[in-house]
Formats: C-alpha cells, structure tokens, sequence
C-alpha cells in the first residue's frame, strides 16, 4: 500500500531495485575479494593501483567497497534503466548513500575494534564487509522512500566523483593521518 513509491516509478521498479540490489550484495562482495590481491598480482601495475588496495591501510581497503559498488551501481542503471522504469535521480541518490555509509562503515567498523578494543585481527578486516550489506539495504530504503531532489542528488554525485579521484590521488599522495597509514 504505502509501501511502494507512487510517483516517478513503479511497484514493479521497486520490486526490481531490491532483487537487483540483494544479488548485488553477493557479486560485490565476489568481486571485493580478488581486488584485495589484484595490485600484487599485476606486477604492481598503476592503472590497477587506481582501484585496488596498494597496502594494507584503512584508505586503501575502502577502494575494495567504492569500486565494486560503483560498478554495480552504474552498470545496472546502464542496462535496466528503461526495462526497470528507474529513476535516473532516486538511483543516483541511492548509490550515493550505498557508496558513502560502505565506506563509513568500514572505517567505523575498524576504529572500534582496533582503537576502542585493541583488537586487530584478520577476521575484524575481513568481517567489516558487512558494510556492503549495509550500504546496499540502506540503499534499497533509499530508493523507495527517499523522494527525487536535486539538494540530495548533486552532493551525492559530487561526492561519488570526487572519491574516485581521490582513491587515486591518496595513492601516491596520502595525508599524514592514521587511515592512511599501513599498519604492516
């Protein structure tokens, strides 16, 4: 009943968004594994060090969230858009906020077990990927209730674009702060 959005999409755009989005819980976090490796295996290729992890700091492994989930996010959009009557501005402003609280999470997610807990353990690193199910039910949210508006959708995308060149920026030219740091 109220449970869907009425105007500028559809029950069956709803529908779409979390189907797409719950599988793409999954193939994110299928493609977030290798990328961990993918610098070290290309022979430490720059191009690949634009979207892969270079060291172990916390900067880097958000690389593991932003990239999948943007592929995700824009490919869909891509090829369903019309099929899927989406809304190019509701699936915009939800992958802003995917992308984005991924990313805090993971952050959160390592400070509190590493600086409040003094815990750093593999299983801590590996198990702050839930913050792809977080981003991406927050998301599917997002989309169905969040109405269309510029004042949401433009700092999203400006904040999309700007960590992409940042991801590669902070590569080669990370600021002297603890998440930048390689703690090995």
């Amino acid at each position: 009943m109220g449970m869907y959005i009425r105007s500028e999409g559809t029950e069956y755009s709803v529908r779409f968004v979390r189907v797409y989005h719950f599988i793409g819980i999954f193939l994110i976090l299928l493609i977030a594994g290798p990328l961990h490796f993918a610098y070290e295996w290309s022979g430490e290729n720059f191009f690949v060090s634009l979207v892969a992890p270079v060291n172990e700091s916390i900067w880097e492994h958000l690389k593991m969230v932003y990239w999948p989930t943007l592929l995700w996010w824009v490919l869909g959009y891509a090829l369903f858009r019309r099929r899927s009557r989406l809304s190019g501005m509701r699936w915009g402003q939800s992958m802003a906020v995917s992308i984005i609280f991924g990313m805090l999470v993971i952050v959160l997610w390592y400070y509190t077990w590493a600086g409040a807990f003094a815990i750093e353990a593999s299983w801590i690193n590996f198990s702050s990927m839930v913050s792809v199910v977080i981003g991406q039910l927050l998301a599917i949210h997002v989309y169905r209730v969040a109405k269309p508006r510029w004042v949401y959708f433009v700092p999203g995308m400006i904040i999309v674009v700007s960590l992409a060149f940042m991801s590669g920026f902070f590569t080669y030219y990370p600021p002297a702060l603890p998440m930048f740091v390689s703690p090995y």
